[in-house]
């Protein structure tokens, strides 16, 4: 395939992507948690630092992008222009920092397929692996059972469009999944291990949830799940990248949140903060498996083939122990706000993401195998995949409504 097919799929790909999610969240700038965010970039830039506000990278990049944008020109050559961007020109900084998080994370999501799928370069798998960081960054639960009433409370949607935080972690989270894979057992130079560090520091200023479940994970499998592998461990990649950067990050993060006696508090008490919007355990936990049926018949399927890969144990691990963090912990003051379920939103896309990668590769193995037959394994997997596809179509166009799917429990 041509150099010139390459950069026209790149491109293509890339505008669906900025057109597809812009249109969501020009409408969640009204109607999401945008308005906030933006409201304290406005005060960001006014006195310079945020009270109770640890992660402040979305508000910093809106006030660059506000920065370098040429609003003084248009301001000057039209009054309809002028007018617009007295108003809104917060508004606008803020779509566009969120359009270039959804770009960098679907192109951190093609990187990954690109890098683990072993597919012949051709046009079709081109498009093939396109279209699947598409629907990675689309899928969502199983929402049948309750649409279109309650979307969100409870489920566990890893591509949610309301918070722009979440989002912007979003991208920094995947290369880092991404440094984890190829420089754990590698040896890699200083350059990728600053790198790496920096883009771990990015991802917990972001929104620290990331961080607060991975890091533990990355040690866990490091250290008991691949003990035997203890003298390949690149140490100087696990120190640096992983322990001093998040531990840096998250101390800091917490000084600034809980301590002193104006801040808030984190309470150890399973179940209450999301019982708050949910009747019962029971509705929870069906809530929670309706959202990652793919990944979990993906798993099972092939687990005899995959259980020794890195990726899956990180994947693994990470979604066990942010289930703990999401569900064990709360704020106190800020208790409705469901902050630490952001943890195991992300981990729910990388399930998503890596059953996508395990299912694609393990499938075309076999077809190849069998005579190109489909077997009935890949129609079923198919197919709960595309329910999940659909969901989360459908969650997206109630997402462009007034009233946004987030706010509706019942």
């Amino acid at each position: 395939m041509s150099k010139r097919t390459k950069v026209f799929f790149c491109i293509l790909f890339c505008a669906i992507v900025m057109v597809f999610f812009g249109i969501v969240i020009f409408n969640q700038l009204k109607v999401g948690d945008f308005q906030p965010h933006i409201e304290w970039a406005r005060k960001l830039g006014s006195s310079g630092y945020l009270w109770l506000r640890a992660n402040t990278l979305f508000q910093r990049l809106v006030l660059v992008t506000r920065d370098l944008l040429p609003f003084n020109f248009f301001a000057r050559i039209s009054k309809l222009a002028k007018q617009i961007i007295d108003i809104k020109s917060y508004d606008i900084s803020a779509l566009i920092v969120t359009i270039a998080a959804y770009l960098v994370s679907f192109i951190g999501v093609v990187k990954y397929f690109k890098q683990s799928l072993v597919l012949e370069e051709n046009k079709r798998n081109t498009i093939l692996v396109y279209v699947l960081g598409l629907i990675t960054l689309i899928v969502g639960p199983i929402i049948l059972f309750s649409y279109p009433g309650r979307q969100y409370i409870g489920y566990i949607n890893g591509n949610p469009f309301h918070n722009p935080t979440y989002t912007l972690m979003k991208p920094f989270a995947i290369f880092f999944f991404i440094f984890t894979i190829n420089s754990l057992y590698k040896k890699v130079g200083w350059k990728e291990v600053l790198l790496s560090g920096l883009i771990l520091f990015l991802a917990s200023i972001a929104k620290p949830n990331f961080t607060l479940s991975f890091i533990p994970s990355v040690g866990f499998v490091a250290i008991f799940l691949n003990y035997k592998r203890l003298k390949e461990l690149n140490w100087k990649f696990f120190i640096i990248s992983i322990v001093f950067v998040s531990l840096f990050a998250l101390i800091t993060q917490y000084i600034i949140m809980y301590s002193g006696t104006r801040g808030d508090r984190v309470l150890f008490s399973p179940f209450t903060a999301i019982m708050a919007y949910l009747p019962n355990v029971t509705t929870i936990i069906g809530s929670i498996l309706l959202s990652i049926v793919f990944p979990m018949l993906t798993f099972i399927v092939y687990w005899k083939k995959v259980k020794t890969q890195l990726s899956l144990k990180l994947t693994l691990v990470n979604f066990v122990i942010s289930f703990v963090i999401s569900y064990s912990f709360m704020e106190q003051v800020d208790m409705l706000s469901l902050n630490f379920l952001w943890t195991i939103m992300f981990a729910t896309f990388l399930l998503f993401m890596e059953s996508i990668r395990i299912f694609v590769q393990e499938g075309i193995l076999e077809f190849q195998n069998n005579n190109h037959k489909i077997m009935v394994k890949h129609i079923i997997l198919g197919s709960v995949l595309l329910l999940h596809l659909v969901c989360g179509i459908l969650f997206y166009f109630s997402s462009l409504s007034p009233i946004s799917p987030v706010r509706l429990v019942s």
